[in-house]
């Protein structure tokens, strides 16, 4: 079983990825929605994001892209986005991912968003292979049975990972899929 986890909110993903219908589902803005290729159908797991917060940071000129449920910019604007945050009373928390910087409630991660995904694939977690690279996967890495990172990821990540690979980027992660074909991975132990 195929799934894809990202912080890119669904329309930036499908004008950069031209085949989503590889993934039996995409957990997307960093946990908060998921989407079934197969009956293209999206299913938003938390509310929209406060009108007045979205309000706040246009009128400071914060460059956003706002989700179903994700307000997304870049640094250095993570000053104005946890100013509005405190400012509003949100129980919002920021993420970020090497550059980019992601408000979401603060129950929002992509393990949440992985969690319902799975069990609709009838997968259990420790059962599954995930591979990250960036601060916002620690929380997913952390639920799966065997937690990869590639060798390009941040030094944060590889410390929680079960397995680190030789290559950066996508020839990671077919190092990785290789790997899990030839059974490289049997005898790994889990940190978790």
């Amino acid at each position: 079983r195929l799934v894809l986890v990202t912080g890119r909110e669904l329309t930036d993903l499908f004008n950069t990825f031209e085949h989503p219908d590889l993934f039996e589902r995409i957990v997307a803005e960093n946990g908060a929605v998921i989407y079934d290729p197969a009956t293209q159908s999206v299913e938003s797991i938390s509310s929209a994001p406060p009108p007045a917060f979205v309000e706040t940071l246009e009128r400071q000129f914060v460059p956003l892209s706002v989700g179903h449920t994700i307000v997304a910019t870049v640094e250095p604007y993570e000053h104005q986005v946890l100013a509005a945050i405190h400012d509003l009373g949100l129980e919002w928390h920021v993420i970020f991912n090497k550059g980019s910087v992601m408000a979401l409630p603060s129950d929002v991660t992509k393990a949440t968003g992985l969690a319902p995904a799975l069990a609709a694939l009838h997968v259990p977690p420790d059962r599954t292979v995930g591979v990250g690279d960036a601060e916002n996967d620690h929380a997913f890495l952390r639920m799966c049975g065997l937690a990869v990172a590639v060798d390009n990821a941040l030094p944060a990540v590889k410390t929680i990972a079960d397995v680190v690979t030789t290559e950066a980027r996508g020839a990671g992660v077919r190092e990785l899929i290789d790997g899990l074909i030839a059974g490289k991975f049997e005898t790994v132990v889990s940190r978790h």
